[in-house]
């Protein structure tokens, strides 16, 4: 469903979140590292509303 909203293939998608993956240094398959990526982004959001 992401990749047919993105207008990209499924592999090209796959593809793109591994090399997120590396670049953040977090294992999406993790719960806590998914976790972590959640925390983070809402605290840049909280930030850059102050």
């Amino acid at each position: 469903q992401t990749a047919k909203k993105l207008f990209i293939h499924r592999n090209t998608l796959l593809q793109r979140l591994e090399k997120i993956e590396q670049l953040v240094l977090l294992d999406f398959d993790k719960e806590v590292d998914l976790l972590a990526l959640e925390v983070a982004l809402f605290l840049k959001d909280k930030r850059s509303t102050l």
